[in-house]
């Protein structure tokens, strides 16, 4: 009798997944522990992964914004410009757009942020998911606020009491 035995070297295979597991780990600690806000978005705008630094700046939980998508947290007058920027990505117009924004907090408040996102692609090309980077530049844009109502304070001052001002070097 003779029996049929098959034998096949599988460490090569063994390598590529634990190579796998080995970035899988380092990517999710990577965003885990960014410190700043950071999210894998579908092509259609649903939240895929977010870190717990974006949790803080909107003000939900991984759970609530997991159930959501970004358009329901951006601001309504800039919804139309950043849902035009994915469009011109998803159509391999541009590789990647920055923008100041706002996002609505879970309590209601507006909160200013800087976002910059990408696009990472299948390899047919589809598009597989968008990488978001989220910075809070709230107390940035209240700083730049509050120098303008200054200078046109200034202005003013300067205009009514008919008086001018020079720079000398």
């Amino acid at each position: 009798q003779y029996a049929l035995m098959c034998i096949s070297d599988v460490t090569e295979s063994e390598r590529a997944l634990e190579a796998a597991v080995v970035n899988e780990e380092m990517f999710r600690l990577a965003m885990k522990n960014a410190p700043i806000g950071m999210a894998l978005v579908s092509p259609q705008g649903g939240w895929l992964r977010v870190n717990r630094v974006l949790c803080g700046i909107v003000g939900y939980s991984e759970e609530e914004l997991l159930a959501t998508d970004f358009q329901t947290v951006t601001h309504p007058d800039d919804l139309d410009k950043d849902l035009e920027l994915v469009q011109k990505m998803l159509r391999s117009e541009i590789d990647h757009y920055h923008m100041e924004k706002r996002y609505s907090r879970k309590s209601g408040e507006m909160v200013w942020i800087l976002l910059s996102v990408s696009l990472v692609r299948q390899a047919n090309g589809e598009p597989r998911y968008f990488i978001s980077q989220i910075q809070d530049i709230q107390e940035r844009k209240l700083a730049q606020e509050e120098l303008r109502i200054s200078k046109e304070r200034l202005e003013l001052a300067l205009e009514g009491g008919e008086l001018g001002t020079w720079d000398w070097n």
